[in-house]
This record gives C-alpha cells, sequence and structure tokens, in this order.
C-alpha cells in the first residue's frame, strides 16, 4: 500500500475547488452575456412651434429575442404625471403601453408607440413637466427564462439629453 502525500492532496483539493467555481462564473457569466436586455426610452417623434410629440421605444439591445415583453407602472405615479384628463385620446395611447404587451422582440430590434405630447397650449398637453416616473419591465427569452429590472422612464423631448441643443 502507498502512502498518501498530504500536502499534494491538498493542493488537489484546492485545484479542484478553484476549477469548480470557475466552472460556475463561466457559466453565470455567459447567460447573462446571452440574453435578452430590454430598454425604454421616450423620443421625440416630431418637433414644431405648438407641440412636440413623443413615441415610447422599447429596445431589444441584447443578443437573444425576447418574448412577452411587458412594462408596468404605479398608476398613482402616473396619473399624478398625466396634465391630460382620463377621456383624452393620446393620454389613452400612453396607458395602452401599460396594458398591452410585445409578443416577440428580435435582439437588435426597437418597437415605438405613441406617448402624448408636450404643447403651449395647457389643454392639449398629455404630460406635466418635468416628469419622471419608473417603470419595471418584465420579459422573457426563447428557453422561458424569466427577467425583470426597474427603470426610470425621463419624459422630454430627446434633443439634447440635458435639454440644450443647436436650433
Amino acid at each position: 500500500m502507498t502512502e498518501i502525500n498530504i500536502p499534494s492532496f491538498v493542493v488537489s483539493i484546492l485545484a479542484a475547488g478553484i476549477s469548480g467555481v470557475s466552472l460556475y462564473w463561466a457559466f453565470k457569466s455567459w447567460k447573462e452575456t446571452h440574453r435578452p436586455l430590454i430598454t425604454a426610452k421616450v423620443a421625440t417623434h416630431k418637433s414644431g412651434n405648438e407641440a412636440t410629440t413623443l413615441n415610447l421605444v422599447v429596445s431589444n439591445t441584447g443578443n437573444r429575442p425576447a418574448k412577452n415583453v411587458r412594462l408596468f407602472v404605479d398608476q398613482s405615479v402616473l396619473e399624478r404625471s398625466f396634465a391630460a384628463g382620463p377621456e383624452d385620446p393620446l393620454r389613452k395611447d400612453v396607458e395602452y403601453c401599460f396594458s398591452d404587451f410585445i409578443a416577440v422582440l428580435p435582439n437588435s430590434t426597437s418597437v415605438w408607440n405613441s406617448f402624448g405630447c408636450f404643447s403651449a397650449s395647457q389643454n392639449d398637453k398629455t404630460w406635466k413637466e418635468p416628469t419622471i416616473i419608473n417603470i419595471t419591465i418584465k420579459y422573457e427569452d426563447l428557453d422561458g427564462r424569466t427577467y425583470s429590472h426597474d427603470q426610470p422612464l425621463r419624459i422630454r423631448a430627446d434633443d439634447g439629453f440635458a435639454g440644450g441643443f443647436w436650433r
């Protein structure tokens, strides 16, 4: 019978442990890298002297398609952000963004929906200014793994990230 070399045995166990941890982190990193990544932003549709119309743009910047993409918002926060009344058609378009879903959003693509407007006339504008609402985005990948994250949504014309731009 051979004698066990204790230092070699300890080094072997330590090496096996490090390999196991490395394999776990490599697999975890691969899963995080190869997935859909959904974001939302408000973009200017058309800007003029009287009004600025807005779109809500939902993008998949990941490298896999997403399905069942849904946007959620606290209804009381949304209600406080509106300047338009409950029967306003542009306001209803905004509310639909948080009640419907996107069935499939391929990677490297975006979809958009009308998202109200700002207007010089108090009676014609959808949003109070300035407005930031927090939304939750929930979606799945094609294998059924679910993802969810919170994101602030700044509602403003996107001409310059701080409001300044060349005219």
